[in-house]
Parts: structure tokens; C-alpha cells; sequence
């Protein structure tokens, strides 16, 4: 009961679901086995004996459950059936694991350490097969499996979870059982033999794992690869067919990057870095072990992103590995696990969130978030803040301190991950000049956009995540199928525990499927002001969508336009302004109210008619390419009023950028530092400069 009252402040361990399993399997693991071994002192065990294992056995297994079901019903926790589940699997099964534990370890004269060695040894036997191999999840004897990431909440006991719990128990039920069989004080000799096989098999493990789906080598990887770039250093491995084209660009931006990296902080440590660029997130959660985070592995230098992020997150995931090089420790990351000093970093690197600066972001936030000053005068509680807060202020801050502070004081804070030492000053005293010199700056504060931005749930603070993530997955299964009805009976009874965001637009766009619009409407004046600042904006432009839908009334281009003056990105104005062009048009109806395929069928119709340059950022947003027609297509000609914006053009200059249409990329660039004041000129004007340093680093060197 202690031990899991005190697991209940380690993150996700306070819900009965995979993490109370996996901490409890480590805690039934260690007392059964501890007993075990003070039973087997005794050559003969009598069954009183036997049946008190027997009965502590079963009782350290269901008091974890008890206090699971005591806590619910105090604090209306999530008690389910699924949690059960793997509770079944993980957590059940762990007393046999300690007994075999137990049973090997009477070999050994100081039997309790050689438990407590040999516990410990398999518990911690993932660590060579992370460090080594590039995959982020493991399995393992106790522990069953390990996701690797916080990002991917699903977690499915399908097949291969099952199998290798079956077999670990089958595997203990043959140790005890052969242990028992052939002990005897006078042939030790022979039991040292069979620890000696134990040990073997323990380490066939991985030649075997990777056979069977178990792990993934760096070996697999590469032949799973359709092509590679480079030869014996800044390789890249690509994971589905691209043009020659791209690939050139990607092996260029790379480089690009890197000698950023060298120029602007001072890096000169190992020039190698590894890049795979999988197919899709589905692909990159099969081999590497996740599908939401992008992920680098500085201890590896190598960086894991898919085909449709690497020209966001690159500049990001090469940093952690270039900055590897400030560190001391093996890991490549700074000696106190600092999550705002490692991701601050690699966020100061790239300067921007979603286009804007740091800096603006980060005096939003401060108006936002009056407490946070005081409420983190130790530090920067990276996980207790939403995900977007923890990058932007880590991020502005690391930015700070390498504008004012020396370079060799920046390098002294990522190796020891300390401010006094870095710089003879604490991180109170520090971090309050930075607070002073963000509000300083004077930005405008937009309420819509900070509430965009900030007004999400911290990533350790969500509603029991994964017995969330398993209904919204199963909702998704009779969505497809066009179960609508069944599907929103699930999220429905979710929309009982929790507002998140998955869940109503899960409702929302199944009530949408079945042209409900009254509903659907009913159901966002309902929920309206109770969602995430990034639903929140998209339900209030999706109800004039509906009203329109509803009722085909014009006057909804007054409240596109209202909604547009307080819209919180850029790239949110692009829906709006899209809406606004197709509605003058009479093709809006169509375009709400058809699949992905025909909505570019109608963009390009809509272009074709006005020119209007939203559009085409509109159609690359959907997924679609450009015609050479739209790729020959110039920026707007002085004293034309046309619907465009910075994110539009940061949209367009991009894929013309992939395309190595550079000199077509810098004239929409151009076009958007002169004519556009909408808050993203810096962003602009760096895209400028990464194109043009990408041709000078072309013109020195050969194709790839």
C-alpha cells in the first residue's frame, strides 16, 4: 500500500492502467523472490510452508488492486477493464519471475546479494540494447515492454506483449522447476553449469530478439532502407522513393544546418551525424519505436524524423546530436537530466515555434501565465508546463544566455546542467533578468493567441492517457468502418471524464460524416470555452461553417472576416481567408462539404478564376502538388489587393525550395519581407538566408 501511495507521484503511475502495471511488476517481483530465496534456505520445504508462499504470493498481488479500487472511489479514478488488462498480463505473472530470480540465485554463497545482483542485472538489461540500437522501446523480464516515449499514449497488448510474457513465464516455470529437480549441496558444480547456460541464453537474447521482432538493429534499419546518401559520414538513410531532386535538397539542408551549428555556437567536437527519414509516422513506430515524436539519439549521433516532418523538425533533432559534443557524460545530454536545458537548447538553435519568434511567444506566455515566475524560481518545470510553454521559455531563455552570456559559460551549462557553476550566479537571479528584458521588448498581447498556444493540458497532467487513447483508438476502428452511431457512444461517455481535444473532434467530425449540423453545432455551443486553446479557435470558424451549411446565408463572410482580424496563427488566417474566397465564388458548399480528393479538384478551380495565392498554399496544405503551372506562378504585382499572407508564403517558398526552384522560393520570399507586416518577417527573412546559403554550399561541392 506505501509503496504504491509513493508510486502515485511518479508520472502516470497514479492511474490503474500500464504504468501501475509495470510498477507493480517490479515491486511483486522483488518481494516474491526475496521470500522465495529465505524458503529455499531449507533443502525441504513442508506444505504449510508452501501454502504461505503461496497465499503472500497472492496477496502482494491483489493489494495493489485494492488500493487501485480504493483510490477510485475516493478520487473517481480511472478503475477499467482495460487497466485490468494489463495488470493480468504484466503484472500477475511477476512472483514466478522473482521465484526464478530466487532459484538461481541459491547457487551463489552470499545468496541475498547475488538475488539483489542478478534482479537488478535483469532489470537493467535494456540499457545496452538502447544505447546500441537505434529503437527506443524494449522488452524485458520484469519490466514486459517499455514504450520509449511520454508522446505515443496508445499502447495495444497485441501479440508480440503477450507472446514474450508467455515465454518469460514458461522460461521461469523451467528455471524453478529444474532448480528444484537437481539441487543438491553435493553436486553444486552441476547447478553451476545450468547458470552458466541461463546466462548464455540470457545473452542469445540479442542475437535473437531482432529476429523476431523483438528489437531493431542499426544493421536492419539500413537494409530496410531504399536508399542512402552520403558515404562514411552526415549519412542519410530514406525510407520511401523520392525525386533526385529532394533528396539533393535534404542532403544540402543537412549540411546546411550542421555548419549553422559550428558557426553560430561554437561546435567542433565529432562531425557525424546520422539522419533516417522514414515513409510515415506508422512506419517509424514499427522500426524505431514511436510515431508522434520525432527523436535523436546523441549518444548514437542519429536522428529519427518521417518524410513529411524532417523540413520542420531537422534543424531541431541535428542540434541535440551537435551539442552532444558540450557534454561529458555518454549520453551526449547535460549531468542532471535537465529536460528545459535539453530541449531549450535545441530550441534556441532553430529560434522559432510554429513560425514566430521565441521571444514573442515567450512575452505571450508571461502575460498569460502571470504565476509562472514565482512558481518556478528553482527551474523550469519542463513537464508540469503544456508541451508548447516548456519549448518556447527554454528555448527564449538558452537564447538569452548565448546572446549575453560568453560562449564557454553556455558550453559549462549544457555539460553540467548548473547555473551556479556555469556562471556564478543561480537560475532565480538569471532568470528574472530574462523575464525583465521579454517584457522590455514590448510586444503587442494577443489573448487569442496566447490561448492558442498555452491554454493546452501539461503532457504528465492528462486524464488517464491510456485507457484514453485505447477508447479514442477504438472509436477511430467503427469511424472508418462508418460505425458512426457506435462511435460516438465512446466519445461520448469520454466526454463524461475529460475535455480533451481527441475526443471532441472525434464526436465532431463523426456527427459531421453523418451531416448532422444541427447537432454538431449544438454540441460546440455546448462545449465552447471548455477545450484546448487549438480546438477551441477551429470549433468557433467549423459553427459558421455549419451555419452556412445550414442555412447557405451570405452574411457569414462578415463573420469569416470577424473571425479573421482575431485569428491566432497565420496559417489559421489561410483556412479563413480560403472560406472567404470560395464563398464569393459559390464553390464554399461544395468545398465544406466533399472529401480531401475534391476539395483540391475545387481549389484548383477556385485559382484558376481569381489567382488568388492563399490558394495554392491552401491546396499544398491539403497534401496536394503543385502543377508547373502553380509552380511558375509569381507573387502578386505592386497595387493588386490579393488574400495573401507570411504562412503562405513560408508555405509556397518551402516546396519550391524542395523542388531546388531556389531563384522562384526567394522571389515569393522578397515579396513577403516588403509587402507583408503580419508579425513574421524574421521568419521570412531566415528563410532567405538558409536558401541562399544553401546554393553557396551547392556551388562548392559536388551532388550527393
Amino acid at each position: 500500500m506505501l509503496l504504491n501511495a509513493a508510486g502515485s507521484f511518479l508520472p502516470y503511475v497514479r492511474f490503474f492502467s500500464y504504468e501501475f502495471a509495470v510498477f507493480n511488476s517490479v515491486i511483486i517481483a522483488f518481494l516474491a523472490g526475496f521470500l522465495y530465496l529465505h524458503f529455499l534456505k531449507n533443502s525441504n520445504i513442508d506444505s504449510f510452508q508452501k501454502s504461505g508462499y503461496l497465499l503472500f504470493s497472492v496477496i502482494i498481488t491483489l493489494v495493489p488492486v485494492f488500493y487501485a479500487l480504493t483510490v477510485s472511489l475516493i478520487y473517481n479514478n480511472c478503475l477499467t477493464l482495460h487497466g485490468l488488462s494489463y495488470y493480468v498480463v504484466i503484472t500477475v505473472p511477476a512472483p514466478l519471475i522473482g521465484m526464478a530470480i530466487a532459484s538461481v540465485s541459491r547457487y551463489f554463497r552470499m545468496q541475498k546479494t547475488a538475488f539483489l545482483t542478478v534482479f537488478f542485472f535483469i532489470l537493467l538489461a535494456w540499457i545496452p540494447e538502447i544505447y546500441f540500437n537505434p529503437q527506443i522501446y524494449f522488452y524485458n523480464p520484469i519490466l514486459v515492454f517499455f514504450p520509449g516515449t511520454i508522446y505515443d499514449d496508445l499502447i495495444l497488448l497485441n501479440f508480440d506483449i503477450i507472446a514474450y510474457r508467455v515465454f518469460t513465464v514458461f522460461c521461469a516455470g523451467v528455471i524453478i522447476a529444474a532448480t528444484g529437480l537437481c539441487w543438491s549441496k553435493t553436486v553444486r558444480k552441476y547447478q553451476i553449469i545450468a547458470l552458466l547456460l541461463i546466462s548464455i541464453l540470457y545473452a542469445s537474447t540479442f542475437f535473437v530478439y531482432p529476429r523476431v521482432g523483438l528489437s531493431t538493429t542499426r544493421d536492419m534499419l539500413e537494409k530496410t532502407a531504399k536508399g542512402k546518401i552520403g558515404q562514411t559520414e552526415n549519412q542519410i538513410f530514406i525510407f520511401n522513393d523520392i525525386s533526385k531532386e529532394e533528396a539533393k535538397y535534404i542532403s544540402f539542408l543537412q549540411r546546411y544546418y550542421i555548419d549553422d551549428l559550428e558557426n553560430s555556437w561554437g561546435v567542433r567536437g565529432k562531425n557525424l551525424y546520422n539522419t533516417f527519414i522514414f515513409r510515415d509516422n506508422t512506419e517509424k513506430k514499427l522500426l524505431f519505436g514511436t510515431a508522434n515524436a520525432d527523436v535523436a539519439k546523441p549518444w548514437q549521433r542519429s536522428v529519427f524524423l518521417t518524410t513529411e516532418s524532417y523540413s520542420r523538425n531537422l534543424q531541431h533533432e541535428l542540434a541535440h546530436i551537435a551539442f552532444a559534443d558540450f557534454s561529458s557524460n555518454l549520453l551526449g545530454i547535460p549531468a542532471n537530466f535537465d529536460f528545459s536545458i535539453i530541449e531549450g537548447f535545441a530550441t534556441a538553435a532553430t529560434g522559432y515555434y510554429d513560425e514566430y519568434s521565441l521571444e514573442y511567444l515567450t512575452s505571450l506566455f508571461f502575460h498569460y501565465d502571470s504565476a509562472f515566475l514565482s512558481e518556478n524560481s528553482e527551474g523550469i518545470d519542463f513537464f508540469t508546463l503544456s508541451s508548447s510553454a516548456g519549448y518556447i521559455v527554454s528555448g527564449a531563455f538558452i537564447k538569452y544566455l548565448k546572446e549575453k552570456y560568453d560562449l564557454n559559460s553556455i558550453k559549462k551549462l549544457y555539460e553540467t546542467g548548473e547555473f551556479q557553476s556555469a556562471f556564478n550566479r543561480n537560475f532565480r537571479d538569471i532568470f528574472g533578468e530574462f523575464y525583465l528584458y521579454i517584457k522590455s521588448l514590448n510586444y503587442s498581447y494577443s489573448e487569442e493567441r496566447a490561448i492558442y498556444f498555452f491554454k493546452r493540458p501539461a503532457v504528465l497532467r492528462r486524464y488517464c492517457p491510456r485507457y484514453l487513447a485505447y477508447r479514442i483508438n477504438k472509436a477511430a476502428l467503427h469511424f472508418n468502418n462508418m460505425e458512426y452511431t457506435q462511435a460516438i457512444a465512446i466519445y461520448e461517455d469520454l466526454l463524461k471524464k475529460t475535455n480533451d481535444s481527441r475526443v471532441v473532434l472525434g464526436k465532431v467530425r463523426a456527427l459531421l460524416a453523418q451531416q448532422k449540423y444541427s447537432d454538431t453545432q449544438e454540441f460546440i455551443q455546448l462545449i465552447k470555452g471548455e477545450v484546448s486553446g487549438t480546438v477551441e479557435f477551429y470549433l468557433r470558424m467549423l459553427n459558421i461553417d455549419l451555419e452556412y451549411l445550414n442555412s447557405g446565408n451570405s452574411v457569414v463572410a462578415e463573420k469569416y472576416n470577424n473571425l479573421l482580424k482575431m485569428c491566432p496563427t497565420e496559417w489559421f488566417a489561410e483556412y479563413l481567408q480560403t472560406r472567404i474566397i470560395l464563398l464569393e465564388r459559390d464553390l464554399l458548399k461544395n468545398y465544406l462539404d466533399v472529401g480531401i480528393k475534391r476539395k483540391s479538384e475545387i481549389l484548383h478551380r477556385a485559382f484558376k478564376s481569381t489567382g488568388e495565392p492563399v490558394l495554392i498554399s491552401a491546396i499544398l496544405s491539403d497534401g496536394d502538388s503543385l502543377t508547373s503551372e502553380l509552380e511558375s506562378y509569381s507573387p502578386p504585382k505592386e497595387g493588386k489587393q490579393y488574400h495573401v499572407n507570411s504562412h503562405s508564403v513560408l508555405n509556397i517558398s518551402g516546396y519550391l525550395e524542395r523542388k531546388l526552384k531556389f531563384s522562384e522560393a526567394k522571389t515569393w520570399l522578397n515579396f513577403g519581407i516588403k509587402n507583408l507586416k503580419d508579425g513574421l518577417t524574421d521568419k521570412l527573412q531566415s528563410s532567405l538566408v538558409r536558401i541562399e546559403s544553401i546554393e553557396q554550399i551547392m556551388s562548392k561541392n559536388a551532388e550527393p
